[in-house]
């Protein structure tokens, strides 16, 4: 913390970090899960902070980050899983805090009441998920944050303007994750959506797979559409 916060925030330095693992990693056990970044270096001055959902995303917001750097630095967050690729969204340019729709339904059909945002390492999730919603009657527009920070927050609380509920899912910790910051800004903002926010708990998780350990911390699909239901 001392290094970034120190030795490159306060100077505003060109610093690219790519941060590996983070979210929930197979077989680390409690000292090496990377849940707490989110809340720890959203409060660094001058840090922008991204995470990108697949491959040609990732290249996009590297390249991004490469010409952005000039201006200070930048984080990539992504996870130790399985890299999906192909979505078109993936190759959607790059807008500094604006994120892209995975998944949104057209004016012109019934549209959806809830909002699914989420940080990139859960698109294989939260899109199983929608899809069990989808197979309960249940319509759910899905929305990849790319930007952790800074967020355009004109354009996030539009966004949860047009919707009944608003599903805020991050692969780290609740307390003081990107959840409660939305959660914040709907409420300065007087948003009229109701919020959820899913995420890891207050504890410190054991031994596992990376899917056990999202299971145990309800952000597998079947328990993300379950806490949507309820």
């Amino acid at each position: 913390m001392d290094q970034i916060i120190h030795d490159v925030c306060l100077q505003n330095l060109p610093v690219i970090f790519a941060l590996d693992r983070s979210g929930l990693v197979s077989d680390d056990g409690e000292t090496h899960q990377g849940i707490f970044d989110i809340g720890l270096f959203r409060s660094s001055p001058n840090l922008t902070i991204i995470a990108p959902a697949g491959e040609e995303e990732f290249n996009l917001m590297f390249q991004w980050a490469l010409d952005e750097a000039a201006a200070g630095p930048v984080m990539i967050r992504y996870p130790k899983a399985l890299c999906p690729a192909g979505d078109a969204a993936f190759s959607l340019p790059v807008e500094k805090g604006r994120g892209v729709w995975i998944r949104q339904t057209k004016p012109q059909a019934a549209g959806a009441k809830v909002c699914i945002a989420f940080t990139g390492s859960l698109y294989t999730q939260v899109k199983a998920a929608a899809d069990i919603l989808d197979s309960n009657g249940i319509k759910a527009d899905l929305y990849n944050l790319r930007f952790l920070k800074p967020v355009d927050e004109d354009y996030l609380a539009d966004i949860m303007n047009r919707y009944e509920q608003m599903v805020l899912v991050e692969e780290g910790k609740r307390s003081g994750g990107f959840g409660e910051y939305a959660a914040e800004l709907a409420a300065r903002r007087n948003c009229s959506c109701k919020i959820l926010v899913l995420g890891v708990g207050e504890k410190f998780d054991a031994l596992g797979q990376r899917e056990e350990l999202l299971c145990r911390n309800g952000l597998d699909a079947g328990r993300i559409a379950a806490a949507v239901e309820s």
